[in-house]
């Protein structure tokens, strides 16, 4: 489905990120094996940054009953038949 065609072409990025659009990414569905990449001409690397772009901060978990302040106690969400247990169950 669409969750696989958006999984293959984030692989496909990620092992290619020289490319600039998406219509040169080939996704292959059919039975043949998918061909691998050609080599990318080889230059120096651009010096990578390890840290990230901003400073990372914790979550604070807020609630309804003291607005502002944070809530320590396990949160439950229940939306479309689905059950999230945030915190300590």
């Amino acid at each position: 489905g669409i969750f696989l065609s958006l999984m293959l072409l984030q692989l496909c990025l990620v092992t290619s990120p020289s490319l600039s659009s998406f219509d040169t990414c080939q996704i292959d569905f059919g039975d043949s094996p998918v061909p691998e990449p050609p080599d990318p001409p080889t230059t120096m690397p651009t010096q990578a940054h390890s840290r990230p772009k901003r400073q990372v901060k914790p979550v604070v978990k807020l609630t309804y009953d003291q607005p502002g302040r944070s809530r320590d106690q396990p949160l439950t969400i229940v939306h479309r038949g689905i059950t999230i247990y945030i915190g300590k169950t």
